[in-house]
């Protein structure tokens, strides 16, 4: 069966000086342009909508009530709950008070809430009381990178030896991720030749993180990766560092996690102790947990994961197997078959 696909049109701004600015723009323009198709949505038994940009839900509640549309909504992040963490949005401000208006009129006519952890559905039923529980279900994401396998000519592509222990840090630098607990740790072991911090992604931090490191030999910083290059870096990585800011258990879920266990790496979480990152790195054996700025125990565990080499291998083995067993694209896939025939299915 053929599928079509129709782009809706937005504004692509830009720029470093007001990016605040541009991603207001870019969010109302691409919903403008979702709703310019609104009527095509009587055509349809349900749409599924994601919580990027916060405002697009919105046009699923109109189809909702113009052409009962059933409402799948997959919640990426937890809004404005991540923007208070975050401090990108006050408390009371027009912005907060547009997404608390839309969240009720959403998850009252929502079919379906997808959560990406168990961590983040306690967190929508304890704070969301229009939906009950049997319309919010847990669908982890997935790594969307092929596997490869390390090589010279990836060391060499890095500038790196393959005798030497990779850490290495994949994703967004931003308000929601704690790096200053990475950078700190990076100045205790920035005279250990072994240990190479390999730094990737963009961000409001990065800057910052780049200002901090410029002087250590045993740092790299470099632009987003993409495609055959990200997954060599992935390849050449001894283990991965995902972080989470205070305030942010139960709000959102770093998808590097997912890339890091598909790739076999082991895993450091800089995070809260209620996060639930915390509890399956313990749990799963796959890694070490950090609490938010205990640089020297990171400094510590990095260090001596380096020097074990058996240990650290369990650590990828068991990182892989994880994936293999909760993570996978063909997992999630079955996931969300099921509940969208179980939907489909339902007598009105």
């Amino acid at each position: 069966q053929a599928h079509k696909v129709r782009r809706a049109a937005s504004f692509a701004s830009g720029g470093s000086v007001q990016k605040k600015i541009s991603r207001i723009i870019n969010y109302f323009s691409f919903t403008a342009g979702v709703l310019f198709h609104l009527s095509k949505f009587r055509r349809y038994k349900s749409v599924i909508v994601y919580s990027n940009p916060p405002i697009l839900p919105y046009a699923t509640v109109l189809a909702n009530k113009l052409f009962h549309t059933k409402i799948v909504f997959v919640a990426y992040d937890i809004y404005p709950e991540v923007a208070y963490a975050s401090h990108s949005v006050n408390k009371g401000s027009l912005i907060d008070k547009t997404m608390k208006f839309i969240n009720h009129r959403l998850y009252s006519r929502a079919s379906m809430v997808i959560a990406l952890t168990d961590e983040m559905r306690r967190f929508i039923l304890k704070n969301r009381p229009e939906i009950d529980e049997s319309r919010v279900a847990v669908i982890p994401n997935w790594a969307h990178e092929g596997v490869q396998k390390a090589n010279e000519e990836a060391y060499q592509h890095f500038g790196y030896n393959k005798n030497q222990f990779i850490v290495s840090y994949f994703g967004n630098m931003g308000i929601c991720q704690d790096v200053e607990t990475m950078v700190e740790a990076i100045r205790f072991l920035k005279d250990d030749a072994q240990i190479q911090f390999l730094i990737v992604g963009h961000g409001n931090k990065k800057e910052w993180v780049e200002t901090q490191t410029r002087e250590f030999s045993n740092v790299k910083v470099l632009d987003f990766l993409t495609g055959s290059e990200f997954e060599q870096a992935l390849a050449i990585s001894s283990c991965g560092i995902v972080s989470l800011e205070r305030g942010l258990a139960g709000t959102c879920a770093p998808s590097k996690y997912y890339s890091y266990l598909q790739s076999s790496c082991s895993v450091i979480a800089i995070a809260e102790e209620s996060s639930y990152l915390v509890r399956e790195v313990k749990e799963e054996k796959i890694g070490y947990a950090v609490n938010i700025g205990d640089s020297a125990k990171l400094a510590d565990v990095i260090k001596e994961t380096a020097q074990n080499s058996a240990e650290c291998d369990g650590m990828k083995r068991r990182a892989h197997a994880l994936y293999e067993r909760e993570y996978t694209r063909l997992n999630a896939m079955r996931k969300y078959d099921e509940t969208m025939h179980q939907l489909l299915n339902e007598k009105k």
